[in-house]
């Protein structure tokens, strides 16, 4: 072979691999490891049967090439399961399936977390909610079922999902359009509401109708009235009136069922997420899931997902203002604790169990300063720099320890603070301020997150290791 044609067939060579490379670089995106799909609620509710028949349709039709893993977060009205993604800033291999707890649970709580946190994928469809009753009572209608709420004066139960969630907005919205008093009961799942429901332990509920739909086909509840303008297309529905029909109140509420991925998703990602939904949904077997559960399709992605979410995050503002579920101080936090509970419920301390007993403890503190000021008569000053110092002492470690909440988390943020503290103005050992520091963190992090389920803020630390 001639030099010429040996240089010919180099740069030949050259070439192609050059255009191997090129395309390998500019490969679509795709699952190298398993997905963890999010549930921010509990087991057996509307959320936690969409995500886990997204997983079944995917692994059925090998719509991913790896397994999904429906991984269920439902501590604090969904707050665990949000500032779980939350912390995975830039995951490709972690998805979120969002209700409207996205803008409610941020709203009541004032966790450090809202929807723009996260990355928008898509909006898959809008589900309905309906008034339940057992089957065994006598109530026939709504108009029944609500002239015996108010008979009763405040006796009733009303069950549904969470604290200051979807369900209790509505129960929220019924009792001043209607003039009625509803005692709220929070479960941790829309199917555990329902069995409830059947159980007689509550004596309505507001739930999807997916959550309670083969509870009825059994002929153990009764639908009295969806909350919709219109009623439900679907034949098996259409005899359920809506509220305005049956009550002549103007109440209709639509719940939000999409999927976001952490803060920071690569956009290659959401293309790959978004493609893979829209097939998932293309499939017969999603569209019955839809069509029997009375799910309106509602596929949005992109810029208008974003604008839309704008829009029903001011909605959800005003509906929770009006219904007093917004994070208040002082004595309105104590007024709404009392109003939704400060005892214990099935599953550890109701909502208003911490805000009340904080409010307390803060109300009581400045209350007593201003006593003391009143009455002291020496004219002596509140306060000498020699008593200010040891003060100051205390409150800029303590200052510092928010700052560094912000990226460290609560409990690590609370470790180091205790251990300087000790070492600092304590001049305890190294060793000692140390163990001490760590056993405490450990010790909340294990009362908080494990066993009350309660969700606080967290950090890398707690990220990397899975939390």
């Amino acid at each position: 072979m001639t030099r010429q044609w040996r240089r010919f067939l180099g740069l030949g060579l050259a070439f192609v691999l050059i255009l191997l490379a090129s395309g390998g670089a500019h490969a679509a995106w795709k699952p190298t490891k398993p997905i963890e799909f999010v549930v921010p609620a509990g087991t057996g509710g509307g959320a936690d049967q969409m995500a886990r028949l997204i997983a079944g349709i995917a692994e059925k039709h090998k719509l991913s090439p790896r397994p999904i893993i429906v991984v269920n977060k439902s501590g604090g009205a969904g707050a665990e399961g949000f500032l779980h993604v939350k912390g995975k800033q830039g995951d490709a291999h972690t998805i979120v399936i969002t209700l409207s707890n996205i803008f409610t649970t941020p709203l009541h709580t004032g966790i450090p977390f809202a929807w723009k946190d996260m990355t928008p994928v898509a909006r898959m469809a809008l589900d309905e909610f309906i008034l339940w009753v057992n089957a065994e009572t006598p109530y026939k209608t709504a108009a029944e079922y609500l002239a015996a709420v108010k008979a009763n004066g405040g006796g009733m139960k009303m069950g549904g999902t969470g604290s200051a969630q979807e369900d209790q907005i509505i129960t929220i919205q019924m009792e001043q359009a209607l003039g009625v008093k509803f005692t709220y009961v929070p479960f941790k799942g829309g199917g555990e509401v329902c069995v409830n429901l059947v159980g007689k332990h509550v004596d309505s509920t507001v739930n999807n109708p997916i959550e309670c739909v083969s509870h009825w086909k059994a002929g153990r509840v009764r639908p009295l009235a969806v909350f919709d303008s219109a009623r439900i297309a679907a034949p098996e529905w259409k005899d359920v009136p809506t509220v305005k029909q049956a009550l002549n109140a103007d109440i209709t509420y639509l719940m939000l069922r999409g999927i976001f991925g952490p803060p920071g998703m690569p956009k290659e990602a959401v293309a790959w997420y978004e493609q893979f939904l829209k097939r998932v949904m293309d499939t017969p077997e999603f569209q019955a899931y839809l069509k029997d559960g009375a799910l309106k399709p509602a596929w949005l992605t992109g810029p208008e997902l974003t604008a839309w979410m704008e829009k029903e995050d001011k909605v959800h503002h005003d509906l929770m203002e009006k219904g007093g579920l917004l994070k208040k101080c002082g004595a309105l936090v104590i007024w709404d604790s009392l109003r939704i509970g400060i005892g214990w419920g099935t599953d550890g301390p109701k909502s208003g169990f911490f805000p009340f007993w904080l409010a307390v403890l803060m109300i009581g503190a400045c209350l007593g300063i201003i006593g003391r000021a009143l009455t002291d008569k020496s004219g002596k000053p509140f306060v000498t720099r020699e008593q200010l110092r040891p003060v100051l002492d205390v409150l800029w470690p303590a200052v510092a320890c928010v700052l560094l909440m912000h990226w460290l988390g609560l409990y690590l943020a609370s470790a180091i603070y205790m251990g300087f503290y000790m070492r600092r103005f304590g001049h305890y050992p190294w060793l000692a301020a140390m163990s001490v520091s760590v056993i405490f963190a450990v010790s909340v992090f294990l009362i908080f997150e494990i066993w009350f389920l309660v969700p606080m803020p967290k950090g890398p630390l707690e990220a990397w290791l899975g939390y």
